[in-house]
């Protein structure tokens, strides 16, 4: 997949991480999601801008934001 992005000139996960950084995106992990698949916390970017939560929590916040992107 990176070979594939440099190829068309797209950006790759770190850059896209910093872009998004310095622009006060927040990234929102799905606790479940992350039991499920057996991520622990420090697996993840150490990133200020990175949170960890639940359904409920999301919905609360997204319900409030200007864009919300799930995936």
């Amino acid at each position: 997949m990176p070979r594939e992005m440099r190829r068309k000139n797209i950006i790759g996960l770190d850059g896209l991480i910093g872009t998004s950084a310095d622009r006060g995106v927040k990234i929102l992990v799905c606790d479940t999601s992350m039991q499920l698949t057996g991520i622990q916390r420090e697996e993840l970017i150490d990133d200020a801008g990175l949170g960890i939560c639940g359904v409920a929590r999301f919905v609360s916040m997204s319900s409030s934001a200007n864009t919300t992107l799930c995936i």
